[in-house]
């Protein structure tokens, strides 16, 4: 489905000159003040080019951070917040008319050594720029290797233009880490102070991770990737360089369509591209963004950003990832007015988390609405949500209203897939599961809202505590006159989130500690039900309750896990939880397969599988739709999931006929404890839907509650013996 806002599509380039400045990803301190700078009468026309000047040693690319946060946001208690961005007092083109740059940030990363589709791109691109008025400046590294076409080194970081039909090298220096600020500066004030233009764009292309882990993973230097607090440093520091905004940035990248990164971009550019999802390893189509460039010199950026994500959902359609993408073009001019709509509708979400009765209610909520990467132990957390859904399932009435007509008025072109059904355009960031306390820490540096903090932070706190009993960091988050986007140290608060880095592999199995407490069960009913009730004190806590199914390895006595499913069945109003299971399972040829749930819609269910696939670990990815008795299963493709760097892997990957796929199964001891994993039989993928839903063959078998509480911790109650027979009956003995 497509959906377009064209009376803002019609909005005038021109008219954005003096828009309103973006807010950064960072915050300034109290005392540093944001100047209005007066732009230079200097212009740099675009017809330099063989300069290899640089503002690095004679050896590396590494620029001066001269910048600070570019914007600040000061809270003042019932007056709400107030924004204050760097801003020009005139913007004047830096080039002739008709004049068109875009730099690329081009860090290979395993897209361009595994795959070559970073040098695919460049050839779209030399296809496209034919007639000589649009130049691509393209800076390359961070990849183990380059595919052969175009001379590119994984032992030197080179820049390259692309114009008229031809790639020039340009210059190049030792390799220097993609993921560092300095490295960036380098590259922009060189390509401006060669080929400033009347229209400039920045383009950053690699993986992304979203609002938390940025963009850009160097391979080569740990995957160092560049935070949006970085990106505004960088950014910041070659304003005074420039006396025009960039027209767009962009993010041909995974996951970067987030009002933290568009809040980030206000002073730097006009207009934000980037997708809320997952983008496919080919991601844009550089030959028409080209093409319609040239052919449109002087067309608003709007129109282009709509050719960008056009070109892009009609690539994805051609290999069949039409139905996961998403893609959006945010007018960044407008951003301050959402940023306000969402603090007002966060005070809300603010006020009923006091109340454990509305904040469960409201976390309930929020594991329904539409989110983007992965939230689950297999694939791993990028914990991003979509932004109006969030609001539209938490906050009622006028506050909620306003936020979407903010983002009604920013998103000028939103196309998405038939799966991402629901995206509003931008996404935020939610502790589905926290990687470490550094994670929050980040967050609290580009939230932007003081009142959103407190809730998340509120949720953290619950995490480490059980409940949300004695949290006051209302008086951290919302005292009057707290500065945001600051660039001051919150490792104080981090103390407060150690919980989360004392995650392990193993089971948490429920007990006097755990913030949902059982009253009755699990047991038996009459009816030969397996069930169990929370207690009325903790059934708060309660977000939802999966099922997770084993087999004991005769050999080794450990219990072999089949996966996490939703088979059950919860009342949150009396607390009581039965099991739905049906005793059947997923199978590839006759041979079973780990599953776990990823995200449920009506009838409408995605698994992940962790596989082998051609001898590499990843993830299968699975559709099932249910209708009555009948299911209709599907092979997605595979992915690799998020790292522990937090970089996405872009998007699924299709199956091809001849593919080799070994099942991968958790096992554990007795005791929970993670030992290890076990292969399951080879199957050759055959091109034809080859896994079904059939009944588990008969034998013994173990059984769990998984129960999720509203904190994002998860307990096991303990293993309970079920039987199968040759006719799919499921029988429940528990064990004394």
């Amino acid at each position: 489905m497509r959906k377009t806002s064209e009376k803002i599509l019609r909005t005038l380039l021109a008219v954005s000159v003096l828009a309103t400045a973006v807010l950064s990803s960072g915050c300034l301190d109290d005392e540093e003040e944001i100047s209005d700078s007066t732009a230079s009468d200097n212009r740099q026309t675009s017809d330099g080019g063989n300069s290899e000047s640089s503002e690095g040693s004679d050896n590396k690319y590494e620029g001066s951070v001269t910048g600070s946060r570019a914007s600040k946001l000061t809270f003042s208690g019932s007056d709400g917040i107030s924004i204050t961005r760097k801003q020009r007092e005139a913007e004047k083109p830096m080039g002739e008319d008709g004049t068109q740059t875009v730099f690329v940030y081009m860090c290979g990363s395993d897209l361009e050594s595994e795959n070559g589709l970073a040098s695919g791109d460049i050839e779209e691109m030399i296809a496209g720029s034919k007639s000589g008025n649009v130049k691509f400046v393209i800076q390359t590294g961070g990849a183990g290797a380059w595919a052969d076409t175009y001379g590119i080194s994984a032992e030197k970081t080179q820049r390259y233009v692309v114009t008229g039909g031809e790639i020039s090298l340009i210059d190049e220096k030792e390799s220097v880490n993609m993921g560092k600020e300095d490295v960036l500066v380098d590259f922009l004030s060189w390509g401006i102070e060669n080929y400033a233009a009347a229209k400039m764009g920045l383009i950053f292309w690699n993986h992304g991770g979203g609002s938390i882990s940025g963009v850009c993973f160097d391979e080569l230097n740990e995957n160092d990737s560049l935070s949006l607090e970085e990106i505004d440093t960088a950014l910041t520091s070659i304003y005074d360089k420039m006396t025009d905004k960039f027209a767009f940035i962009g993010f041909d990248a995974c996951l970067m369509a987030t009002i933290e990164t568009a809040n980030m971009l206000v002073p730097h550019a006009d207009y934000m591209f980037a997708s809320e999802e997952t983008e496919p390893g080919y991601g844009w189509d550089y030959t028409e963004i080209a093409g319609f460039m040239e052919s449109n010199p002087t067309a608003d950026t709007a129109e282009l950003g709509k050719t960008v994500a056009d070109s892009f959902m009609a690539s994805c359609e051609a290999i069949g990832a039409g139905g996961e993408a998403t893609l959006s073009i945010t007018d960044l001019s407008r951003i301050d007015e959402l940023v306000k709509a969402v603090n007002d509708a966060a005070e809300e979400m603010n006020d009923i988390s006091s109340d454990p009765a509305l904040l469960a209610n409201a976390v309930r909520s929020i594991y329904n609405v539409r989110a983007y990467g992965s939230n689950n132990d297999t694939e791993g957390y990028t914990n991003m949500v979509d932004l109006g859904s969030m609001i539209a399932a938490t906050v009622s009435g006028d506050k909620a209203d306003k936020v979407m007509s903010a983002l009604e008025k920013a998103v000028v072109y939103n196309i998405y897939g038939e799966d991402k059904d629901g995206s509003t355009g931008l996404s935020t960031y939610y502790p589905f599961g926290v990687s470490g306390s550094t994670e929050l820490a980040t967050f609290g540096k580009v939230c932007v809202s003081p009142y959103y903090m407190t809730f998340v932070d509120r949720i953290a706190y619950g995490a480490q505590n059980g409940s949300t009993d004695g949290y006051s960091g209302e008086k951290t988050w919302l005292a009057d006159g707290a500065v945001y986007w600051s660039d001051g140290d919150y490792s104080d608060y981090e103390s407060n989130w150690e919980h989360y880095n004392n995650k392990t592999d193993n089971m948490g199995f429920c007990g006097d500690k755990s913030s949902v407490q059982i009253d009755v069960g699990p047991v038996l009913d009459d009816e030969g039900t397996f069930y169990f009730n929370v207690t009325d004190d903790t059934i708060n806590n309660l977000a939802s309750v999966n099922c997770s199914v084993y087999r004991v390895d005769e050999e080794t006595g450990e219990l072999i896990e089949f996966g996490v499913d939703q088979s059950t069945k919860v009342d949150f109003s009396s607390g009581l939880v039965e099991d739905n299971f049906s005793g059947q399972w997923y199978m590839i040829e006759n041979n079973l397969i780990p599953m776990f749930i990823v995200e449920k819609n009506g009838n409408s269910s995605v698994y992940t599988s962790p596989v082998k696939l051609n001898g590499k670990e990843t993830n299968l990815r699975i559709a099932m739709t249910q209708d009555g008795n009948a299911y209709d299963i599907t092979a997605l493709g595979t992915w690799d999931g998020v790292n522990e760097n937090g970089e996405s892997a872009r998007s699924v990957v299709p199956l091809k006929e001849g593919d080799v796929i070994v099942p991968i199964f958790n096992t554990y001891d007795s005791e929970g404890n993670f030992a290890g994993k076990a292969e399951g039989d080879e199957c050759t993928y055959s091109g034809d839907n080859m896994i079904e839903f059939v009944n588990l063959p008969a034998g013994d078998y173990r059984y769990s509650f998984v129960i999720n509480d509203i904190y994002g911790n998860v307990c096991y109650t303990g293993f309970t013996v079920f039987t199968t027979d040759d006719d799919g009956n499921v029988f429940f003995t528990p064990e004394e």
